[in-house]
């Protein structure tokens, strides 16, 4: 199966040190452990600190950049504090043919003419670079979204409820009346799938975790993988939860190293957590 994965690779400035990271990098990895053949297109200056790991994806176009996207990342007390201390410039190329396109934007950088390519199979979207806006200092700020019909073409979109946090209800809304898949997930206490009129509950994989960087990304790019195989959605739904939680045990993305044993994980999370919990959604 042929992924392209969109957006910028970034420089992290966490904790302890500057580690690669990127929705698109981290989605792209994802797709490439589960098997597929990924092509990732971004934007990366000669300071990213990740180039290392191009060497797992098919093909990799980089476009140059001045510098990296980075951020600076820093937690206060439960409240994750994101600031953007670099901005490349948008990934502005053709998106080539694939079965599956995810789109993963974390600084206004994938321009919503890609929202109009159609993969011969699925296209995704990640929207946390959509939902957010940078103030003057470069911290993060949510953003409205101004016009859900863009993402009419998405077959799924994905985030979650940090990003929608500050936004209302009616962003959410607006998504579930136009895309057929809408996902939010919610760190340790799961996701919740919606499907037109219809919603569930899918409980997290409990797991020591240390960096939740970069769990969304996975996700969305595994959940996208197994609907793009046919798989059903909420055994698509399993696989994606447990691909969230292996990569948050690890800082930065070598926690998606895991995902070689995801089969194994998912196995014992079939058995261990409890179905998805269908529940009543409003509009």
């Amino acid at each position: 199966m042929r992924v392209v994965s969109v957006g910028h690779v970034t420089n992290d400035q966490l904790a302890d040190a500057v580690y690669p990271g990127g929705a698109a990098l981290y989605a792209g990895l994802a797709a490439a452990a589960l098997g597929a053949e990924v092509t990732l297109l971004t934007r990366a200056g000669t300071d990213f600190v990740g180039r290392h790991l191009f060497e797992a994806f098919h093909h990799v176009h980089a476009l140059p950049a001045s510098r990296t996207t980075a951020f600076d990342e820093r937690y206060v007390g439960e409240q994750r504090l994101v600031r953007l201390m670099d901005e490349a410039e948008p990934v502005d190329m053709p998106v080539p043919d694939a079965e599956v396109v995810l789109l993963c934007p974390v600084a206004r950088e994938v321009p919503d003419a890609a929202l109009a390519v159609r993969p011969t199979r699925l296209l995704a979207a990640g929207l946390q670079g959509w939902l957010r806006d940078f103030a003057a200092d470069g911290l993060a700020t949510p953003r409205p979204l101004a016009d859900a019909s863009r993402f009419s073409g998405c077959h799924l979109v994905s985030c979650s409820e940090e990003d929608l946090r500050g936004l209302g209800p009616e962003t959410l809304a607006a998504l579930r009346a136009t895309v057929p898949v809408v996902a939010v997930t919610d760190g340790a206490a799961g996701a919740c799938l919606y499907s037109g009129a219809r919603g569930w509950h899918v409980a997290a994989l409990p797991v020591a975790a240390v960096d939740p960087t970069g769990a969304g990304d996975a996700f969305l790019a595994t959940l996208a993988v197994q609907l793009a195989r046919g798989t059903p959605l909420l055994e698509s739904a399993r696989w994606a939860v447990c691909a969230g939680a292996i990569a948050v045990t690890c800082v930065g993305p070598t926690g998606l190293g895991g995902l070689a044993a995801l089969q194994e994980v998912l196995e014992r999370y079939t058995r261990e957590a409890p179905a998805p919990a269908a529940f009543t959604t409003a509009g």
